[in-house]
């Protein structure tokens, strides 16, 4: 479907989805600097989950990827972000490396803060967007003290409606709240949809 000219790009960003998984087990040392956290959907580790069951596994020695619960419906997760994918942190990693979870999700958090320093856009009153389209805005949301800089009517409430949109605004600001919405609604018709749910 792409024209002629965006093919090669494109062929080349699939081939890396077929490069082995052994190739993101990079050492401690080299792999410090380039960990993030990263927010997605509760649903997209449940998924893993399932359908390595529904293809034989068994549940007792499935091994899930290491993830805090961010809330109800999002997780947090460890990644190695390199120039052509992102890789998840697996909890046979961590043991390779001999941190915990929470240790490596620590260094991530003060490495995405480093990456945070463009200012968030002003959509209009009260109305905030994080478009650096690093991959990483909705998981600026882990970034609770880089939300709250921003001045908002009530309580901040975020959607991240894909990985590089984080919307902010304030629980008592009906005016932005309502343009955030369509803002998110407009968004998640684009490619990697994550959730249209507002947190608080």
């Amino acid at each position: 479907a792409p024209p002629r000219r965006d093919r090669k790009e494109l062929v080349a960003k699939l081939a890396t989805l077929t490069q082995p998984a052994q190739e993101m087990e990079l050492p401690l040392a080299e792999a410090r600097s380039i960990l993030l956290p990263r927010v997605r959907e509760r649903f997209y580790h449940e998924v893993i989950r399932l359908d390595a069951i529904y293809h034989g596994a068994k549940e007792e020695e499935f091994k899930p990827m290491p993830t805090r619960l961010l809330n109800e419906h999002l997780t947090v997760e460890v990644v190695i972000d390199m120039p052509d994918k992102v890789g998840i942190v697996s909890g046979e990693q961590l043991k390779e490396w001999g941190i915990s979870f929470e240790e490596a999700l620590a260094v991530a958090r003060e490495n995405l803060w480093k990456l945070s320093t463009k200012s968030f856009q002003q959509l209009g009153p009260g109305l905030y967007l994080s478009n650096a389209e690093d991959t990483h805005d909705a998981s600026r949301m882990f970034l609770h003290d880089l939300v709250w800089q921003h001045e908002v009517k009530g309580r901040h409430v975020v959607i991240a409606p894909n990985r590089n949109v984080l919307l902010v605004s304030g629980s008592e600001d009906g005016d932005a709240l309502a343009k955030m919405i369509a803002v998110a609604e407009e968004v998640m018709q684009q490619p990697r949809a994550q959730t249209g749910m507002a947190f608080v």
